[in-house]
């Protein structure tokens, strides 16, 4: 396939992607290949052939219906299923799953793999069993299917998440809920940024469907948005933070709650190495409700440390005092705080509003500072952000008095490149192309 891909042009990522659902048989292989010559790769690798289908949908008509009925709730839980979940999940007795598996195994569509597993010999006949479903009945069947695994594996979060989120009904949404931030906790300490926007992204739809009051329900979407935006800044989607970010204030100020306004502008805890506006533009409505916030008497210390900090995000590079005298602030209420990752912050906050050309002694203290705070308290984005600080100080440091005042570009001192191949080292252990990607240009153009 491999040869015959690159003959007609097609590249190996469509190849490898057309190849692994079909298994290699012959005859799926060459109604994929059709299906990529008249609707392009994009359907080819999203969807079962017509041709496929037919053949499996009498394959399946030859079965019978308890049998078929077992097929599709294994399909609900992806090409390869547990024997024992099956079991608990079925609406019928233990004989009668294991009768339906086994005339499965018989047709050729079903393969055992290992003692109580079975597995769909191609994805594609998984996909076809699945994709014929209802959506009605397919909320009905991911339901049980989490009830099951809540029973047997309670541990299982990820597969709980899967299920529940699908399930998609105001009975399990609470569930849903909770195991996807569940999974989206774990997702981030895997650096699997991603996934984790991914799952809270499905939350916040389950949310809505969630029990309980008009109250309750805002406090959780205000929730899960600061989780989504900090998500979506780990993963590099910047502008869909700040979205995340309007859209949790906008619908705190539609429910006249100041508390969850204040929760969405100082849920940004996460330092970027860019300025997360458009250039030479200012947010005057974000700014306009900072600063309203920061007016409140009833702010605790460190929610309006936060709320200085993100100030700064606002102003940093404008020519306004305001954004100095927040990261002043913000920087004093921290240190007397005593809690790391607000200190953190507050540096962070520090090192945008220091001219990097006129003050690089003062930009390398605070990534002096930043470093070893970040590696002994395990906040490895300040830890990779106060190398890339101390890279653009050393850059400036390394090169006479007299050419500090011209582009930071030029040369490319020693020190200045071992801080940046230290951040691009630490962003590649954490799995952070954007961090990667950063850390690389910085130290191209120094």
């Amino acid at each position: 396939m491999t040869a015959c891909g690159s003959a007609f042009g097609v590249g190996e990522s469509i190849v490898r992607a057309l190849s692994a659902p079909t298994g290699g048989n012959p005859f799926y292989l060459r109604e994929s290949a059709k299906l990529l010559a008249s609707e392009g790769a994009l359907v080819a690798v999203s969807e079962v052939p017509e041709g496929v289908r037919d053949v499996l949908r009498r394959r399946l008509a030859r079965l019978p219906p308890p049998a078929v009925a077992v097929l599709r709730l294994a399909a609900t839980m992806g090409q390869e299923a547990d024997v024992e979940v099956l079991v608990e999940a079925a609406d019928t007795d233990e004989d009668g799953v294991i009768t339906g598996l086994e005339a499965g195994v018989i047709a050729g569509l079903l393969t055992e793999p290992a003692p109580g597993r079975v597995r769909f010999v191609h994805a594609l006949v998984r996909d076809t069993v699945y994709a014929d479903l209802t959506q009605l009945r397919l909320t009905r069947m991911h339901a049980r299917v989490g009830a099951a695994i809540r029973r047997l594996r309670p541990d299982d979060v990820p597969a709980l998440a899967h299920h529940y989120l699908r399930a998609a009904s105001g009975d399990t949404a609470q569930a849903a809920v909770g195991y996807a931030i569940q999974a989206a906790e774990r997702a981030d300490r895997r650096y699997a940024y991603d996934a984790a926007v991914s799952l809270l992204e499905q939350a916040l739809d389950a949310c809505a469907r969630t029990p309980g009051s008009e109250h309750e329900r805002a406090e959780q979407q205000a929730d899960l948005l600061g989780r989504l935006l900090r998500a979506q800044i780990r993963a590099g989607r910047i502008a869909a933070a700040r979205a995340t970010r309007q859209r949790a204030a906008d619908a705190a100020m539609s429910a006249g709650r100041d508390d969850l306004v204040t929760a969405a502008f100082a849920a940004w805890t996460e330092p970027t190495p860019w300025q997360t506006r458009p250039y030479g533009v200012v947010d005057d409505h974000a700014v306009t409700t900072l600063e309203r916030q920061l007016e409140r008497d009833d702010l605790d210390r460190a929610t309006r440390c936060r709320l200085l900090a993100a100030l700064v995000h606002e102003l940093a590079g404008e020519n306004d005092p305001r954004p100095a005298r927040a990261a002043a602030e913000a920087e004093a209420i921290a240190r007397r705080h005593g809690d790391p990752d607000l200190l953190a912050l507050a540096l962070t906050a520090g090192t945008m509003v220091v001219n990097y050309e006129r003050e690089p002694e003062r930009r390398a203290a605070l990534a002096a500072e930043l470093g070893p705070l970040g590696r002994e308290h395990g906040l490895p984005e300040y830890e990779w952000y106060a190398k890339y600080i101390a890279g653009t100080a050393a850059a400036v440091l390394g090169r006479p008095e007299e050419l500090r005042e011209l582009s930071i570009f030029l040369g490319r001192p020693e020190a200045a490149a071992r801080h940046f191949a230290a951040a691009e080292l630490l962003a590649r252990r954490w799995n952070s192309p954007h961090w990667t990607a950063r850390a690389r240009a910085a130290a191209r153009r120094r």
